[in-house]
Formats: C-alpha cells, structure tokens, sequence
C-alpha cells in the first residue's frame, strides 16, 4: 500500500478527523488527482526555496505508539492551495487524560520530567487514554499507577485542547479527592509528589513556578466551579 492509500484508508476509518465544517479555515482534499495536483505545486514551491520535495507528499509521514503525524492537501480561503502536518494520537479519538488530585483539602502535584522539554516541571497526574476504557476508568487507572492513589470523589472539568496548532486531540480534566497516596511511578520520571494548600499553589502561579498548562486549565476550572 503507497503512503496515499494508507492516508486514505486511514481517512475513511476516522472521517471526524477529516471533516470540512462549512467556512473552514483551511479544507482539507480528498480527491486523488486533486491531491496529485497539490503535490506538484508544492513541492516546486519548496524546490525553489531550496527544501526537499518530498516535504509536500500527502500522507502518513510518521507513526509508532505514541503520536502519528499527517500531512493533508488543503485549500485556503483564497483558493491557494498547500500542504499541512498535524498531530493525532496513536490510540486515535481516545482522548488523554489528566487529574487535579486533592487531599485532605490540599492539591497535589508531582515532579515530572518531560523528555521534550528537556526540563522539570510541577504537574498533575495524567496521561494517554486507554483504548476500550472510558475517560473515567483511565483517570482512576492513571492516579492508580502515578501515586498510587484511589479515588473519592471524580467530577468532569471538561475537554480542552492542549496544542491547537499542531495536534488534534482533545485531553479530559478531572477533580479528584482522593485516599492517601502510595508510591509514585518513578520510571515515568517522577521524583516526588507533594501536597499543597491552595493559597501556596495560587502564590506559585503568581510567582510563575507553576508553568504547565494543564495544571493552569484544570484548577482554574475547579477554582470557578467552587471546588477549591
């Protein structure tokens, strides 16, 4: 199968993500020859800016466990045309997910290295959903295996998307009370976990110690819906 069949194939078994809402920004081709078509115009277009053709070839341009990266024809609203690399999850439409832990009152938040960043950062627990598990079992599974913690008390705080600019999924918060934690997942490169009160973890923000963005989403989202 060429790199275009597999695109295609993979098209007609998530069409959601290949949906063009009425106004796009951007609308996404799936016509054969009109793809050809955006190809070669592309790929003379980066030709003469001295890159690689290759870069305009439509398809599934990288996949393992983690992450695959498309890259789709589009059409602009001024009738342009060129190509584009997004982002999808390996477990595609199986939203991630991430947990807003509180204990005794007091929130929890854990040291993580990210290998991206190349940096520490003070989280919340989280991580790829699961196939065939609800949003809810994965929260229970992640906190289970993160801190070793079981859950109270589980409320939604909804969807958000964390990298609008590249990426297409969608992660799902949660509020969590939960039983005294156990041993944290250090393979995972967390080193610690440690439990503050909401007036220290607001100081922290304020004071730009706490920098991730979806520890930000989630406890302002607890903080509105008066659960902090």
């Amino acid at each position: 199968m060429s790199m275009l069949e597999e695109y295609l194939a993979f098209a007609r078994q998530y069409p959601a993500l290949f949906e063009n809402p009425p106004e796009a920004g951007l609308t996404i081709i799936l016509d054969v020859d009109e793809i050809r078509r955006v190809e070669d115009e592309v790929s003379q277009r980066l030709a003469a800016q001295g890159f690689p053709a290759a870069w305009a070839q439509v398809g599934i341009v990288y996949q393992d466990q983690y992450v695959m990266l498309v890259r789709d024809a589009v059409r602009l609203l001024d009738g342009t045309v060129d190509t584009c690399v997004r982002s999808v999850s390996a477990a595609v439409q199986v939203p991630g997910i991430f947990i807003l832990p509180v204990y005794q009152g007091n929130v929890l938040l854990i040291r993580h290295f990210r290998h991206e960043a190349r940096a520490w950062r003070w989280e919340i627990p989280g991580g790829f959903g699961m196939p065939g598990m609800s949003s809810e079992e994965n929260a229970r599974r992640e906190l289970a295996e993160e801190i070793g913690a079981a859950i109270i008390r589980l409320i939604p705080l909804g969807c958000v998307y964390p990298d609008a600019f590249s990426g297409a999924d969608s992660i799902d918060l949660f509020f969590a009370e939960i039983g005294t934690p156990g041993a944290i997942e250090s393979q995972e490169g967390i080193t610690e976990a440690v439990t503050l009160p909401v007036q220290t973890i607001e100081q922290k923000i304020r004071s730009h110690e706490i920098t991730d963005m979806i520890v930000l989403v989630a406890y302002t989202r607890a903080k509105l819906q008066g659960l902090l």
